[in-house]
């Protein structure tokens, strides 16, 4: 035991409390499951049964594998779905108003407009505000969304010489119109899972977690991964970017379409879950999720033809 400790695979949260594995801990030891690749036959015997029915929509084979996933495990199962065809920026305007206001517009490629009123330091010029609209109008249009997310700022910034700093909230203003544009729906359940467990039994750290669960834009940013499409990630304790996380896992797999990611599904719990059986979950419900929106694809270019 104070080996393990000495090598930081055990924690002791407090002077008199037991040791517990440690993040480090956990990835070793969910390291091991992914690659003995544990299968439960059981809880896939019950995946099977459901997804197998007669289930039209796609949308609702997700919301029927997310309840599914927050039964078996039990956990908070949580699923994003993507528009196959993803959005684009078609135009960017920044529109100056009055001293210390601007106006940014965003137009998409199915002409969904948004626009934000912006306030800004009184003495940015309206010349400097037309000056990056050209900019963010030239690097922006014909982006995705997601695209766009990824874009480094940081280059808008250099383009923008000494203004930099006072013209970043119109930058936030396109980002924030942009991301008002995306089309990812989020579905979660099983919320009140997070309850039975005691690492929420604390009125505190269980409200702080519903929060988290009903803010969309945070679900987005726990859920989305830099993997692969198709990969199943795990994020233990710390690993994960999102500081509210540092108490959970969270587990999810995406689902593509030729190698184009427009899904994800996962489970949110405590670190201390049982990962053999949500990896196992997760692996089959990714295969079939694949199958399914590939040949609904295929069959529709060949309905085309």
């Amino acid at each position: 035991m104070a080996d393990l400790e000495e090598m930081g695979y055990l924690t002791q949260p407090h002077a008199s409390a037991g040791r517990i594995p440690s993040d480090k801990g956990y990835r070793a030891y969910v390291n091991e499951i992914l690659n003995m690749r544990h299968t439960d036959l059981e809880g896939l015997q019950k995946i099977q049964e459901y997804l197998e029915n007669r289930i039209n929509e796609f949308h609702d084979m997700i919301k029927v594998a997310s309840a599914l996933l927050s039964k078996i495990t039990p956990y908070t199962a949580v699923s994003m779905v993507s528009s196959i065809n993803k959005l684009t920026v078609k135009a960017v305007q920044l529109v100056p108003i009055e001293k210390g206001k601007a106006l940014t517009v965003v137009v998409m490629s199915n002409d969904a407009i948004k626009n934000k009123m912006v306030m800004l330091d009184s003495t940015v010029t309206p010349e400097t505000v037309l000056r990056l609209s050209a900019i963010v109008n030239e690097q922006f249009a014909g982006l995705t969304a997601e695209t766009v997310r990824e874009f480094s700022i940081n280059d808008l910034m250099i383009l923008m010489g000494s203004e930099n700093l006072r013209v970043l909230p119109l930058i936030d203003g396109v980002l924030d119109c942009i991301s008002q544009c995306d089309d990812t729906e989020v579905y979660h359940e099983g919320d009140a899972n997070l309850l039975i467990h005691p690492e929420f039994g604390d009125v505190t750290k269980a409200k702080a977690m519903l929060e988290v669960l009903h803010s969309n834009d945070i679900l987005k940013d726990i859920f989305v991964t830099d993997e692969s499409p198709g990969n199943l990630t795990v994020r233990i304790g710390t690993e994960n970017r999102n500081e509210e996380m540092s108490d959970c896992s969270v587990i999810s797999a995406t689902y593509s379409i030729n190698d184009t990611c427009i899904g994800t599904i996962g489970v949110l719990g405590p670190k201390r879950m049982n990962y053999a059986k949500v990896i196992s979950a997760l692996e089959y419900i990714k295969r079939k999720l694949n199958h399914e929106v590939n040949t609904a694809t295929d069959e529709a270019f060949k309905q085309k033809e």
